[in-house]
């Protein structure tokens, strides 16, 4: 309180040093900052990532004339789809698995950029359904001869009379149906996919080993999950069970019952601006800790501003991603990773800055859920990190926790881009209601009673947070209060910075 009213003194004393006219001059004022959702976000740190995942991520956003946020964060959606591993933190452990959702407009190049960073999970699965293709339907012609012998077996018993010999057909049947419930017929091998109801989802992590990658450019998964097709409330177990790996059934009248250990699930989709805003609106998303779970990326537009594409990918290059993703497809899942005594001393450091960051009127104290949550998912990028690397199971180093949190302060700046999209932060929203009101009514000096009487602003609660960004943001400076009334206090007024009167008429 003490600041802002110095501040607003020293405003006073240097405008009373001008003339009226002199007061209006674009040269007694700084340049307008913006405070759109894309001012003031950090580049995504490429440097951050492995040889040849830089070099891919860097390469594609030259290319395809993109914002780097948008490949960097699918292609750390590769490295969760790839891997599968513990990280050992002493505290607690954490998984390997992440759930990112990457922010564009329409002709952003969502789906060149997707298609290419997931190409190699999609061949290698291919690769691997024709390799079970042969043990598939030898063992559905295997098991189709033991049901018809159960079958038969069932029949036989109910037909006979004699106790006896239904006592020894009803052993050999049991024999048989145990022996059809330890062979059950492999499915075909998958690994990612697109867009899949939340039932099927279970189904098909069930019968892949507990873990599947949902990586799309659309964001038609979180209609999906908030029951789009069946008009119903959002079934989310599975989505918020799948980041933690905790355990997770399901069973529904007239179906089997679907049971998972340690389900884990990868979520890496891109999402236009309006689905962001859905997505703050849905009451169970934010309330059930759904959002809390994701890593968001704001891409600045680059659609008006490209050159003809006429660069591409060396061959070399593809050659190179494809085999480093394969690999890391084929490395043994379930391992656990440790982190180094250096390691443990800059992860450390993070989460205690984190926790500063969540206290009242710090930055993350409005999105406490997410902020919770950062250390963590800076430790599963860490591991992501070292594993691509190629450093088998040597402890995780210093430096690859140090890159993972030079991307968690990234992702920590466009989470809270992110949230003010969505709504969870209001004031921007205000501030712009209350540039709208300038524009409108053209005052020369104005209090934030006249913002109330000539906006749509409701309060003083409203109007107060919304004037502290314009003045940091240029738009405005205080100069002074006016008297409001006998046994009132001064109100402060405001006048404006002329260069908005001229970027708005240009």
């Amino acid at each position: 309180m003490i600041t802002k009213q110095i501040t607003a003194l020293e405003n006073l004393k240097q405008f009373e040093n001008y003339s009226g006219d002199e007061k209006a001059k674009e040269s007694n004022w700084p340049d307008l900052i913006p405070f759109s959702e894309y001012s003031g976000l950090p580049d995504f740190p490429i440097e951050a990532l492995d040889g040849i995942g830089q070099q891919m991520v860097k390469t594609i956003a030259e290319v395809a004339q993109v914002d780097s946020g948008l490949p960097g964060g699918l292609y750390l959606g590769i490295l969760s789809a790839a891997c599968h591993f513990n990280i050992n933190l002493i505290s607690h452990t954490e998984k390997s698995n992440l759930y990112l959702n990457i922010i564009a407009p329409p002709g952003e190049r969502k789906s060149f950029v997707e298609s290419i960073l997931s190409k190699p999970i999609y061949e290698f699965q291919g690769e691997r359904t024709s390799e079970m293709s042969e043990i598939i339907r030898a063992a559905t012609t295997k098991r189709k001869l033991m049901e018809s012998r159960f079958n038969n077996a069932i029949k036989k018993a109910a037909a006979e009379e004699d106790a006896k010999k239904v006592e020894k057909i009803t052993e050999d049947a049991n024999l048989l149906y145990k022996e059809l419930c330890n062979n059950p017929v492999p499915t075909e091998p998958t690994y990612i996919v697109d867009d899949i109801t939340s039932e099927k989802l279970g189904v098909e992590m069930a019968q892949n080993g507990e873990r599947m990658a949902i990586i799309s450019s659309e964001g038609g998964i979180f209609q999906l999950m908030a029951g789009y097709y069946h008009q119903k409330d959002a079934n989310l177990d599975l989505y918020l069970k799948g980041y933690s790996g905790d355990p997770w059934s399901c069973g529904r009248i007239g179906r089997c019952t679907q049971k998972m250990e340690h389900p884990t699930l990868t979520i890496a989709v891109c999402s236009q601006p309006n689905l962001l805003c859905d997505l703050g609106r849905n009451k169970n998303f934010s309330g059930r800790g759904l959002l809390a779970r994701f890593l968001f990326v704001v891409c600045r537009p680059q659609a008006g501003y490209r050159q003809r594409q006429l660069k591409f990918i060396p061959d070399y290059l593809t050659q190179q991603y494809h085999n480093h993703v394969i690999n890391l497809l084929k490395m043994s899942s379930g391992a656990v990773f440790k982190l180094s005594a250096d390691a443990q001393s800059v992860w450390a450091e993070f989460y205690n800055d984190v926790e500063i960051e969540m206290r009242p009127g710090a930055s993350l104290e409005p999105i406490k859920d997410w902020g919770s949550k950062l250390p963590g998912a800076v430790a599963r990028i860490a591991g992501l990190l070292h594993a691509a690397e190629g450093k088998g199971m040597e402890p995780i180093g210093a430096s690859s926790v140090a890159a993972a949190a030079a991307l968690g302060g990234y992702f920590k700046e466009h989470a809270m881009a992110a949230f003010r999209i969505m709504g969870q932060n209001k004031d921007i929203k205000s501030a712009r209601k209350i540039l709208e009101f300038i524009q409108r009514q053209n005052p020369g000096k104005f209090t934030g009673r006249d913002v109330l009487r000539h906006s749509f602003l409701t309060s003083m609660a409203d109007v107060e947070p919304a004037i502290e960004i314009l003045l940091r943001h240029n738009y405005l400076r205080e100069v002074g209060g006016e008297y409001c009334g006998k046994g009132r206090p001064t109100a402060l007024s405001y006048v404006v910075n002329p260069k908005l009167y001229k970027r708005e008429n240009h």
